[in-house]
């Protein structure tokens, strides 16, 4: 069973300390399958995936989520992933982030996985892009971010 979400909840835990962006990624896979991180490879960083076009299913740690544009999965440092592409391709935007919180801010959201339905909306799409451009541009945002630049991955 899917645990349901408290988005309120969800903004204050990402409200309370600063989040540190790690990298934006636009990403295109091919149909397939991929083994994105493994046991002994665990995800580095916690991350949300926008799905953007086509179809593909997101498995962190043993549990599917199924994304299509409007959806948006979080996967949390740690995790294991295998990503099973549709046959159209799959097109999607991922943010890989951490949260600084107080100490006596227990884990939370971040430490769990879960998808958000957000409808498709246009301007979501723009922000990333917009986000995209800002980690990659020479700046305060991009200096502290060690990826740069849009990645085309066909194998994670």
């Amino acid at each position: 069973m899917i645990p349901i979400l408290d988005l309120n909840e969800l903004a204050r835990q990402m409200s309370v300390g600063a989040v540190d962006i790690h990298g934006v990624y636009l990403t295109s896979l091919c149909p397939g399958r991929y083994f994105g991180h493994t046991p002994s490879q665990p995800t580095p960083y916690a991350g949300f995936v926008f799905a953007l076009r086509g179809q593909a299913v997101f498995t962190f740690n043993g549990t599917p989520y199924e994304l299509t544009p409007g959806l948006v999965a979080h996967g949390a440092k740690g995790m294991t992933l295998r990503v099973d592409v549709g046959s159209s391709g799959f097109d999607y935007a991922l943010v890989h982030y951490t949260l600084s919180a107080p100490p006596e801010e227990p884990e939370g959201y971040t430490g769990a996985h879960f998808v958000l339905e957000t409808g498709i909306n246009p301007s979501i799409t723009e922000l990333l892009h917009m986000l995209e451009s800002s980690v990659t541009t020479p700046g305060h945002l991009q200096a502290g971010c060690p990826h740069q630049g849009i990645v085309l991955q066909h194998d994670l």
